[in-house]
């Protein structure tokens, strides 16, 4: 069987949607990780022009990881015999601070997430796996969009560092209907603004979200 590199998967993952993992699990090479890194730049720069503004600088060590968690957690998904300390030595949280540029060069593969976590939900709810994935949902929500998380989560604080990830959230928010990131006042009031008087063309079930409301008031 053909070995499916870190570099290969995060082409077809960004290029295609479909990825197939390694059946074991090996360490990644440092000539791995470097054309990781190649790949996540060259990836990065076509992501510029669908977000507004100008995006945060590429910062790789912030690429690799995202790949590398993607890569482990789907390995994680089809290798159930995988023990629950061996899972989490896979998925390691990022260790840097969340900054933009970490932020955004994270999302450049954990944008996938809330698919595989669609692929997990099978999985026990106290299962390491999902636990681990629902942390990182919450540890990065520009990037899980559509995934439930706590309503104590600041998930506000990045969109007033950066233009770029506010504006690009905010679109997310709409695109995934994601009506539950909109109980924070901020991003409701945000979320109105971009939609303006085509509320009701885009989002019509906006009208019942309330600020101070965890759900639709019908």
């Amino acid at each position: 069987m053909k070995t499916v590199t870190l570099t290969n998967f995060i082409t077809d993952l960004t290029q295609q949607g479909n990825v197939t993992v390694n059946a074991t699990i090996e360490p990644f090479s440092e000539i791995e990780k470097q054309e990781s890194c190649q790949v996540l730049e060259q990836y990065y720069a076509t992501t510029l022009v669908d977000i507004p503004h100008t995006a945060p600088a590429f910062l790789p060590e912030a690429a690799l990881w995202g790949a590398m968690f993607i890569y482990r957690a789907c390995q994680s998904i089809l290798l159930r015999h995988l023990t629950e300390s061996q899972v989490r030595t896979y998925l390691l949280p990022y260790s840097g601070p969340p900054s933009p540029e970490a932020i955004y060069s994270i999302d450049l593969t954990l944008r996938f997430l809330p698919d595989l976590m669609h692929f997990a939900k099978g999985l026990s709810p106290d299962d390491v796996l999902v636990q681990l994935l629902r942390n990182t949902a919450q540890s990065w929500p520009f990037s899980s969009v559509g995934v439930d998380i706590e309503e104590n989560s600041d998930h506000t604080t990045f969109i007033r560092l950066h233009p770029s990830l506010k504006y690009a959230y905010v679109d997310r928010i709409i695109q995934k209907r994601d009506h539950k990131r909109l109980t924070h006042p901020e991003l409701y009031d945000l979320v109105k603004a971009a939609l303006g008087i085509h509320a009701d063309r885009f989002w019509p079930e906006l009208k019942h979200v309330t600020k101070d409301l965890t759900h639709i008031e019908y």
